[in-house]
């Protein structure tokens, strides 16, 4: 149910952005209003399926594919309307899954890293401790690598949604990180968690904004 309100929000949307000369500006702001519903919907299902996929890379990948597919098509719809492209939001969903995914290899890196302390012993020889990150696609890390690649990726997504200036940016890639930490808690929390988590956060970016347009 909630991927169909999502499609219908969204088809919302650009109908709001692709006829805009054709409407009157009470309708596009209605249209644009409930299209901007859509993408919360998109960040919680891609936290969902982050969750529940067997293989993060696969499903990265298929989101990046289905991106580029589409940016072929919109990019030709906006040449014929005269409109300004810009990277689509499948792009800003791949690039959440490279955020989570480098948040818990960097988190998950720190843990084994505690865990690999060796603690303090009478008998002399090695202790052997088999604790790494693994990932699902079969190969293991040491722990101080899985950080500093972990703190490394998770720059370069947001980086790279801020430069390329993908649908949402960087603020859509946070987003479905707020989605994916609230799904970590007991089902009967996740509601209140999400809701918390997204109004401190929006607060803290119209906070942000009105001082960078105050001070500019």
């Amino acid at each position: 149910m909630l991927k169909i309100l999502a499609v219908i929000f969204m088809t919302l949307d650009h109908i709001g952005a692709y006829f805009t000369d054709y409407l009157s500006p009470d309708l596009y702001l209605v249209l644009r209003m409930i299209g901007r519903l859509a993408f919360p919907i998109f960040a919680y299902n891609v936290a969902l399926g982050y969750r529940r996929t067997r293989n993060f890379f696969r499903y990265g990948l298929r989101l990046l594919g289905w991106g580029m597919v589409a940016e072929v098509i919109m990019r030709w719809a906006r040449t014929q309307m005269n409109h300004q492209s810009y990277p689509n939001v499948l792009f800003t969903l791949a690039l959440g899954v490279v955020f989570i995914t480098a948040y818990e290899l960097f988190t998950q890196g720190n843990y084994d890293r505690l865990v690999r302390m060796e603690p303090i012993q009478d008998t002399p020889g090695e202790l052997k401790l088999p604790h790494q990150y693994r990932f699902n696609l079969g190969f293991e890390m040491q722990p101080h690598l899985a950080m500093v690649l972990g703190l490394l990726f998770m720059g370069l997504s947001l980086w790279a949604g801020w430069h390329f200036e993908t649908d949402y940016g960087e603020y859509g890639i946070v987003m479905i990180f707020l989605f994916h930490q609230a799904l970590k808690k007991p089902p009967e929390e996740q509601f209140k968690t999400a809701l918390l988590y997204h109004s401190f956060y929006h607060l803290m970016m119209l906070t942000l904004a009105y001082y960078l347009h105050y001070f500019r």
